[in-house]
């Protein structure tokens, strides 16, 4: 993912990553360098978001969603037929270009 985000530098793209590749230290590279993305992530590769018990939540019903954010970086989780967790800075990258 690192030698593909090179190539884009400059670029208004998004980046989009399956569990596979999705981890907060990715999430943070992308957000270094003002790159939109949406990640998701595994349940072995929690973020800040995750450390506060909050997937563990087991009063969660289908159709809900969590999130938590840094001001930089959003975690959130969807429960859906079992939890799904993401992570992204879509809306904070453009408040902090339009302060």
């Amino acid at each position: 993912v690192y030698d593909f985000i090179k190539k884009l530098e400059e670029l208004p793209y998004w980046i989009f990553a399956d569990s596979f590749y999705g981890s907060l230290e990715l999430a943070e590279y992308l957000n270094s360098r003002s790159l939109h993305f949406i990640l998701s992530t595994r349940a072995d590769r929690p973020a800040f978001l995750f450390s506060d018990h909050m997937h563990k939540d087991k009063t969660i019903k289908k159709g809900c969603a969590s999130w938590l954010s840094n001001g930089k970086i959003a975690a959130m989780y969807y429960k859906d037929r079992a939890k799904v967790n993401f992570l992204t800075n879509t809306d904070l990258i453009d408040e902090k270009k339009s302060n």
